[in-house]
């Protein structure tokens, strides 16, 4: 695809308003992507060993080596490599891909990956990833798939989602999602990560990128269904999606592989259709009342609807990874509300900044991470003992949605002096990038990862 000259990445001085500092020890570097052309050195060997036995026939193919990059420091080491295709008396052909480690070095931040047992049955790939980060005294542990390698932004003043590489934080495309993501309200990964579905809340429709081409490849109209769509969600599976409309005051449902609406589901009484959040072990759509008092409990297939009365002006919510606990942002009272999903009764709640609008939680469910637009400020709540570090962003910044990706939180500016960005924060530390995107577009939604993330029972 077609590149964006480079952005500008600024790192911002400490951050001054830090309610909690963290412990003695933990530090951490941004390391900012650079594009070199440099000489390599590698040395490596490898061997194949193929047996056919009754039935199918098995490949085991060892590999190891490493490679290194004198330019910039990065070496890279890869060891063992396993293949098993098996073709059953039914047809099905499974291989079954066995354990490959990868280690990356670059200064002080080492990154290993290994992967066990990743199995592709006819076409479909279930894996098993485990990713490592150590920068300085900081490790972090991520169990479940690929991570995803770009994040997509919407922009209200331009009626476009930016496309921006995680790691270099190239601008990668500026893709127009007019007419029907007039006002793009929310910005979502597909579960297999090969899609960006946007809904625009002025233009009444949902418009899906291709991740692989960045260019919109559906479009679907909710007029006169879904209109004032302001949050789209999946099914774990990844094959439904779910519209939540404002003013049609229904949950719409989409067959995410013919794009099309295949039902909707009417809210209770007068209530109008706000964020949302799936439980990733039940499939249950849990979603606010917007600015108001309820939350409800969608269960799509019996079409049953739970609702309680539990805040004051419930904005944004997310469910843990055992869909056991919500955290809910109430902009009424400044506040977290923490509810048991199974009563839907307020729990315990903590104190924020002016004004929260988006949520996110980090990985394991360890952090809660909030974004307050009025005051400028991140907040960043222990999931254990509730304790919180706030951080404030610069340059007048109005965040109104956070994403989590790894060690970092991604927040986009919103209207600020000078050139519209996000901010990659580092969650355990006090330092900051500002990737600026180079114009004034209004940041306001934003997505690093796919969702929604798996079940952890």
């Amino acid at each position: 695809m077609p590149r964006s000259p480079r952005p500008v990445a600024r790192s911002l001085p400490s951050f001054a308003a830090l309610a909690v500092l963290l412990a003695a020890g933990c530090s951490g570097d941004d390391v900012i992507g650079t594009s070199a052309t440099a000489s390599s050195s590698s040395s490596g060997s490898s061997g194949d060993t193929t047996t056919t036995t009754t039935g199918g026939t098995t490949t085991t193919t060892s590999a190891s080596g490493s490679d290194s990059d004198t330019a910039t420091g990065t070496t890279t080491t890869t060891t063992g490599e396993t293949t098993s295709p098996v073709t059953t008396t039914d047809g099905t052909t499974t291989t079954t891909t066995g354990e490959t480690t990868t280690t990356t070095t670059t200064g002080d931040t080492t990154t290993t990956t290994t992967t066990t047992g990743d199995t592709t049955t006819d076409g479909t790939t279930t894996d098993d990833t485990t990713t490592t980060t150590t920068t300085g005294d900081m490790t972090t542990t991520t169990t479940g798939g690929d991570l995803f390698d770009a994040g997509y932004v919407g922009m209200s003043l331009t009626d476009s989602v930016v496309a921006f590489d995680l790691m270099t934080e190239n601008v990668l495309a500026d893709v127009s999602v007019l007419p029907g993501g007039d006002y793009p309200y929310d910005v979502t990964i597909r579960p297999d990560g090969s899609e960006v579905w946007i809904v625009g809340a002025v233009g009444d429709g949902v418009v899906v990128i291709d991740t692989a081409t960045d260019t919109v490849s559906q479009t679907i109209d909710l007029k006169g269904v879904g209109e004032y769509a302001v949050d789209v969600a999946f099914n774990t599976a990844g094959d439904v999606a779910y519209v939540s409309s404002r003013d049609s005051e229904v949950l719409v449902v989409i067959d995410a592989n013919a794009y099309t609406v295949s039902d909707t589901i009417d809210l209770p009484g007068t209530m109008d259709g706000g964020k949302m959040t799936v439980d990733p072990c039940s499939d249950l759509v849990y979603m606010v009342n917007w600015y108001d008092k309820d939350i409800l409990r969608i269960d799509v297939g019996a079409k049953k609807i739970d609702t309680a009365s539990i805040g004051k002006s419930l904005w944004d919510l997310r469910v843990t990874a055992d869909g056991e606990t919500l955290y809910v942002t109430d902009r009424g009272t400044d506040q977290v509300l923490i509810v048991d999903a199974a009563t839907l009764t307020v729990t315990d709640t903590v104190a924020v900044g002016d004004d929260p609008w988006g949520i996110e939680l980090a990985e394991n469910d360890s952090q809660i991470v909030v974004a307050c637009e009025d005051d400028s400020t991140i907040h960043i709540i222990n999931a254990g003992d509730l304790s919180t570090i706030v951080k404030t962003l610069p340059m007048g910044a109005s965040p109104r949605d956070v994403d989590v990706l790894g060690v970092h939180a991604y927040v986009p500016s919103g209207d600020v002096l000078g050139n519209d960005g996000i901010y990659k924060l580092l969650l355990d530390g006090d330092e900051a990038v500002f990737i600026d995107l180079g114009k004034n577009y209004n940041s306001n939604a934003i997505a690093v990862k796919p969702q929604p993330v798996k079940c952890v029972p």
